[in-house]
């Protein structure tokens, strides 16, 4: 190998660390795959959340990470991404690295190669269940006082007829 070709070895290595080092410092979970599926890379947030290192996920497929029921759904959206192109948004389940299931936003994008064509996906996921708690619990409290104002209405007609 030339001096070059060493030089420019050292270069491109050196743009790869600090692509991860950029892609590491992002709180999201962020990965990317090649058009058959098969994750090219991701983020430490994406590796936390799935419980295992980073390469026990790169060059592998989403069926190697995923428990089957799940994906089956995350290669379906995969699929019609692939084949159509443009961005996907989706809400599903991610079995986190405790193995609760959470809901989460999909949110993927398919990028192309030197010739226009669908080389693959990128993504990135947003836990929902904190929104989706509060939005039950804001559904509870409309409720309780929907309930509290049918009893005060009641009261009301009740303390009415014994005026009378």
């Amino acid at each position: 190998m030339s001096e070059e070709d060493e030089a420019f070895a050292r270069r491109t290595m050196e743009a790869a660390r600090r692509v991860q080092a950029m892609l590491d410092a992002v709180p999201a979970p962020i990965w990317f795959k090649d058009a058959r599926g098969v994750y090219l890379g991701a983020n430490q947030a994406f590796a936390d959340y799935l419980g295992r290192p980073l390469d026990r996920i790169v060059g592998r497929s989403v069926w190697e990470v995923a428990p089957p029921e799940l994906a089956e759904v995350y290669q379906a959206a995969d699929q019609g991404l692939l084949e159509a192109g443009g961005v996907q948004e989706y809400e599903s389940q991610v079995e986190y690295a405790d193995g609760t299931r959470r809901t989460v936003l999909f949110r993927k994008a398919a990028f192309c190669d030197g010739q226009g064509r669908v080389a693959g996906l990128s993504g990135t996921m947003t836990d929902l269940s904190a929104q989706r708690r509060a939005e039950a619990e804001l559904a509870q409290a409309v409720e309780a006082r929907e309930r509290a104002q049918e009893h005060l209405a009641l009261a009301d007609r009740l303390a009415s007829v014994g005026t009378l």
